[in-house]
């Protein structure tokens, strides 16, 4: 009986933590906790898993999808698609969003910019992101983004709708969950790039960053100048 409760308390304590699995990106050195009812694929797993789940004849297409688009995990359940994208920064003088960076000037003026119907602050144990839900005039649907910028890399994580199913904020409130596990290791990330191999010319139409991801990196970028601007001066 004893142990009966003990296994009903752990459930309700630990229930995100239980159906979950821990997603080592080490081509970016990213980890990540995913819900296990996702389905992914990383760089490094990909000639482990079924290509044609994401609409790939080979797992070499599938590779070269992911490099071409700078994109490192791909993942998909019942309602989502899940992105995780990452370029170097060319100008190399980036701010990390360390936790100690004050980010409400950043995310309130990009929102305004962007139009979001919602937006918050992500901490994980080292780092923070600025989130942002709004509906995308490119998709024509409501997404979810996340933005960080870590050793001049700028980090996206993109969550979209498929099919007719939309993105509400109780689902936001969840997906910050799955943000707050990320942890970088550093390892990998010398070999990030600002392009990558394949050129962002050939980037495929099904993928390509929307046109809000490329106002807000921007601001991101122009912002994080600014700062630095005026500090030096």
């Amino acid at each position: 009986m004893k142990k009966l409760l003990l296994s009903i308390l752990i459930l309700l304590i630990f229930p995100f933590v239980i159906n979950a699995a821990e997603v080592n990106i080490a081509s970016l050195g990213l980890t990540i906790t995913l819900p296990d009812t996702y389905t992914y694929v990383t760089r490094d797993n990909v000639y482990h898993v079924d290509s044609t789940g994401f609409g790939f004849e080979t797992s070499t297409k599938l590779l070269t999808h992911l490099r071409r688009n700078s994109a490192y995990l791909m993942a998909y359940d019942d309602n989502i698609e899940f992105y995780i994208k990452a370029v170097q920064n060319e100008n190399n003088a980036l701010e990390s969003y360390t936790l100690a960076k004050d980010l409400s000037n950043d995310v309130v003026g990009i929102a305004r910019v962007i139009g979001a119907t919602s937006y918050n602050i992500v901490k994980t144990h080292q780092i923070q992101l600025i989130s942002y839900m709004y509906t995308d005039s490119t998709l024509e649907k409501t997404i979810v983004e996340y933005y960080t910028t870590y050793n001049d890399i700028i980090f996206t994580i993109t969550i979209q709708p498929k099919g007719d199913y939309e993105i509400t904020n109780d689902d936001y409130k969840s997906y910050d969950e799955i943000i707050e596990t990320i942890e970088l290791t550093g390892e990998g990330q010398a070999d990030v790039k600002v392009v990558d191999e394949d050129g962002l010319d050939k980037i495929d139409n099904s993928f390509k960053l929307t046109k809000n991801s490329v106002i807000i990196i921007l601001c991101i970028i122009a912002l994080i100048i600014t700062l630095i601007w005026a500090k030096r001066r």
